[in-house]
């Protein structure tokens, strides 16, 4: 059984969502201790065991006991038969789209069109909001797996009740190579706030600094609405398109914060990417990487982070891969086969 260490650098939440997923698809059990070490609130949140029961129901996994700040469990896949749908509830506003990074890299696997309908935090902190998978995430990996994605109802902390239908469509994996970006061709921002901010017309003063402040560099749009929402809430995503990829930012609107002082923080923020080298902003590098050790190719993020190297610990010790970094050039190798 593979013994994982979950306070790894600082990536103690993602060992566990990416163990969770390459157990299902390797069927290898393993066992992870020390959780999310160091936390102010250490072991499984929410989403954690949302993603647990469910893989252990469509596995048939044997799973200790756990519950909620468990800083240990072990996981045992067994054999599984797939349905055509699932339901999920998170119950929370847990993050929906960090639950996906326990499910998509197995469920995607699968050559089998598999709809999920999945409820919780479309937008909360220190995930990846719903805009930013949709528009960055999800076209990155469309050569490994082919996802689409429709928010049916936003949730903002602390209630959540947000919603999305994601569905999984049968491909051929194809191995993911971004070296480039190529030439800029236009910059796009979606701002978004729930309906109670709209007479203070927050979603518009999001964006009006940004499309000002980039306004220049290439053309620019902006979409702001509104969104019959559990919570108020507020958040901006901002990407540039290039040729060959597309480097996006996203920032959650504070009620200490004015709406313009967000817009222009997001704006100075992309500003700061374009600037660098790399082909990938850092975030998507950290969510490729389970998807490169699946499918094979190689990356150049702008930065790689502790979040990536947790993500290359996990997918090293499931498939018989090594991750080979060089001049920022993130490149997956096979190895010979583990026992």
């Amino acid at each position: 059984m593979l013994e994982l260490d979950g306070s790894h650098e600082e990536g103690g939440g993602q060992i566990v969502r990416t163990a969770l997923a390459l157990s299902c698809l390797t069927n290898k059990p393993f066992r992870v201790i020390n959780i999310r070490k160091g936390r102010e609130k250490p072991g499984l949140k929410q989403q954690h065991l949302t993603a647990i029961k469910f893989l252990q129901q469509i596995t048939n996994a044997y799973v200790s006991d756990v519950e909620l700040g468990s800083e240990e469990f072990t996981f045992y896949p067994r054999t599984y038969k797939l349905k055509s749908s699932y339901d999920i509830d998170i119950t929370t506003a847990g993050s929906i789209t960090l639950l996906l990074q326990s499910i998509l890299p197995f469920l995607g696997m699968q050559q089998k069109k598999i709809i999920l309908r999945i409820k919780g935090g479309t937008d909360v902190a220190w995930s990846m909001q719903i805009a930013y998978f949709t528009n960055i995430f999800l076209p990155a990996i469309r050569r490994a797996v082919n996802c689409e994605c429709n928010v049916l109802k936003r949730g903002y902390y602390p209630k959540g009740q947000g919603e999305i239908e994601l569905t999984i469509l049968p491909t051929d994996a194809m191995p993911i190579v971004i070296h480039e970006r190529g030439e800029l061709q236009y910059i796009k921002g979606i701002s978004h706030a729930s309906q109670d901010l709209q007479s203070a017309s927050v979603a518009e003063r999001q964006v009006e600094p940004a499309a000002f402040l980039l306004k220049g560099k290439a053309p620019v749009s902006m979409d702001s609405s509104y969104h019959e929402t559990a919570s108020t809430g507020s958040g901006l995503l901002l990407y540039a398109q290039y040729e060959h990829s597309r480097m996006g930012v996203s920032i959650l609107g504070e009620r200490s914060v004015k709406a313009q002082n967000i817009g222009t923080q997001l704006a100075n923020s992309l500003m700061d990417l374009m600037s660098k080298r790399g082909a990938i902003d850092e975030h998507l590098g950290d969510n490729l990487i389970p998807f490169l050790a699946i499918s094979g190719g190689s990356i150049i993020p702008t930065t790689i982070t502790a979040h990536t190297r947790a993500n290359m610990y996990v997918c090293e010790k499931f498939l018989p891969i090594k991750f080979v970094i060089e001049n920022n050039t993130i490149t997956v190798e096979q190895v010979a086969s583990q026992s």
